[in-house]
């Protein structure tokens, strides 16, 4: 009996530790901060449900905004997308835990650390 029990609550761990980030768990807006050589970059992701899929924007501090291009879902709660601020494509993996992410993003030949949390709703 106690196997089985012990059995029970390890599959349960396994599956919550391999189960697939939810799209609705994405949906909404997200404060991200890039650390860059030049300083902090700040804005929000953006998490809608468009057509029936996911969609995104990313919007900076200042107020430029992009498309998010080849947004996935990937195993391990990762998120990749594109986006193509001023001709140039920076690529981005993020990890979603909860009510934060990690991850890294830019240009081919340059990756900068991100890091951000679900914004609060008031």
């Amino acid at each position: 009996m106690k196997k089985l029990v012990f059995v029970c609550m390890f599959l349960g761990f396994v599956t919550q530790a391999f189960a697939q980030l939810n799209e609705k768990e994405l949906i909404g807006t997200w404060k991200y901060n890039v650390s860059t050589d030049q300083g902090p970059l700040t804005g929000t992701l953006n998490f809608a449900e468009e057509k029936g899929k996911l969609a995104g924007k990313v919007v900076s501090s200042d107020g430029q905004s992009w498309t998010m291009k080849s947004l996935e879902i990937k195993e391990a709660h990762t998120v990749n997308f594109e986006v193509t601020p001023q001709g140039e494509t920076f690529k981005s993996s993020l990890n979603f835990k909860e009510d934060t992410f990690t991850g890294m993003t830019g240009p081919a030949h340059t990756q900068y650390k991100v890091t951000g949390e679900r914004k609060k709703e008031l």
